[in-house]
């Protein structure tokens, strides 16, 4: 005689289990709690829906700051306790919902499902318990890698004047020094109530740079950073400060008597007071590109991939062609350093351009999404003495700046046509005059323009040879780059 119900049921009516198991689970990921209420479970599911109701309240409140003032959550961002609570937080409430989803399908009786169901119904539980848990790793994750990120940064604070003035110092470390020599040497010298910042660059190959007076540096170089054999040039400063520590306060190091000496010597010879350095191992620097997804460039001449233009015998492993490129890490960093067959000069517009390519091109969500990736890179990548007191200023500071126009001054020829015997004065008239020009520029929220070259384009430079010649205008790196 044929079987008239299965597990209690009618044949022919479905699987109500099957159906209750499901609908909990969908209950419970749409609104936790809600399911335990319907099994009876009023104290749980009480408590469950307070809880997610607090949640999406906070998102709510979350997302209207974000709207109003986007820069206070970014400035929140780099509290180190506040991360930690997070991340915590994070991870208590992933592992809290996915257990109430697996809870409110044990709920639901599971062996009254019909045996050719149980085992899908089982799997749709745990799918949907991972999909819960899955998003709040990723959370905890970036949230982590900001931490990680924070700890970069020593721990104090600093207070800021009118202006930020931040030395960027790029170089190759060595098995055992962070930045040993700096090829790449900028400052970038921010307004702090209008972020609009500009960007300074010296070249590696100055000679005669002076020391800040009354310093053990200037008491040893009385006429600058000179040796008679022309071997004495500004990223020798760095090596030579390791090696000399006797200068420096005790107990300094490498990085610290380093990073001291190039302060000094910048300052002195921009005439600015320099409050803070970063500096890049520009063999991390790939990570950071690969991280971002690449960079866009437009190249106007071919590049060379390896090679050394001390060394002619060095391998060319290729070329970055001419046109419109998005560059992997590899490559950019290549782009950015390389002088096989081009100069100094040539590869310090190349770095400037770099730099305003990664600052245009880093949105938001590119950045959120590659963050973990970033934060690790970063890490292994710069060294600062930034406090962590001051970063959330800062924060805000670079929040203005993305949206200004960057101006810049290459201190090399014709502008500086002898860097063996520079002249100073004509530098820092002309850093007075940049900064003086870009405080005096109009706002582009104002305009909805960027503001245009500080000469109108149509003015030939200064003769830097006339000792009565102008000092050279900051030109906006927009108009002497395309990077998308």
């Amino acid at each position: 005689m044929p079987a008239t119900t299965t597990y209690g049921r009618p044949v022919g009516r479905g699987d109500p289990a099957f159906r209750k198991a499901m609908t909990f689970v969908a209950m419970t990921v749409v609104v936790p709690g809600t399911a335990h209420l319907a099994a009876g479970r009023r104290r749980l599911g009480r408590f469950l829906i307070r809880a997610w109701l607090t949640l999406v309240g906070l998102a709510l409140v979350t997302a209207m700051i974000f709207l109003l003032d986007q820069g206070f959550l970014i400035g929140l961002s780099t509290e180190s306790w506040l991360l930690t609570l997070l991340r915590w937080g994070a991870v208590v409430v992933g592992v809290g919902w996915a257990l109430a989803v697996l809870h409110a399908y044990v709920l639901a009786h599971p062996p009254a499902i019909e045996r050719s169901r149980r085992l899908v119904a089982t799997g749709i539980a745990l799918l949907a318990a991972g999909a819960i848990l899955g998003p709040t790793i990723f959370v905890s994750n970036v949230i982590d890698g900001q931490r990680s990120l924070i700890s970069i940064f020593p721990e104090g604070s600093a207070d800021l004047g009118d202006r930020v003035n931040i030395l960027l110092l790029g170089g190759d470390a060595g098995a055992d020094r962070f930045g040993l020599r700096p090829d790449s040497i900028n400052v970038a010298s921010v307004e702090v109530s209008t972020g609009r910042p500009v960007l300074f660059s010296l070249p590696r190959n100055m000679q005669r740079a002076p020391f800040e007076s009354g310093t053990p540096l200037a008491e040893e170089f009385p006429n600058g950073y000179v040796c008679e054999d022309g071997g004495c040039m500004l990223n020798g400063i760095y090596t030579y400060a390791i090696d000399h520590p006797e200068l420096f306060p005790p107990g300094a190091s490498d990085t610290e008597r380093g990073t001291l000496a190039m302060k000094n010597v910048v300052g002195a010879t921009l005439g600015l007071d320099i409050d803070f350095y970063v500096i890049v191992d520009l063999q991390g620097f790939e990570g950071i590109v690969d991280a971002l997804g690449g960079v866009q460039i437009d190249v106007t001449e071919r590049v060379p991939i390896g090679g050394n233009a001390d060394d002619p015998s060095a391998p060319v492993e290729g070329y970055i062609e001419p046109g419109v490129q998005v560059l992997d890490g590899h490559e950019a960093l290549w782009y950015s350093r390389s002088r096989t067959n081009t100069s100094d000069y040539d590869r310090m517009s190349r770095q400037r351009c770099v730099l305003g390519a990664i600052l245009n091109q880093a949105d938001p969500a590119n950045v959120l999404l590659n963050y973990t990736e970033l934060a690790a890179s970063a890490e292994a990548t710069l060294a600062t003495d930034i406090p962590q007191g001051s970063l959330n200023a800062l924060v805000q500071i670079g929040l203005l700046a993305k949206s200004q126009s960057i101006t810049s001054v290459q201190f090399v020829p014709p502008l500086i046509p002898d860097t063996a015997d520079p002249d100073f004065q004509l530098i820092r008239a002309s850093v007075e005059q940049a900064i003086e020009a870009s405080e005096e520029a109009p706002d582009p929220a104002e305009t909805g323009a960027a503001p245009p070259p500080a000469d109108g384009g149509e003015e030939p430079p200064p003769d830097p040879g006339d000792p009565d010649a102008p000092p050279a205008a900051p030109v906006p790196v927009a108009d002497v780059c395309s990077y998308g």
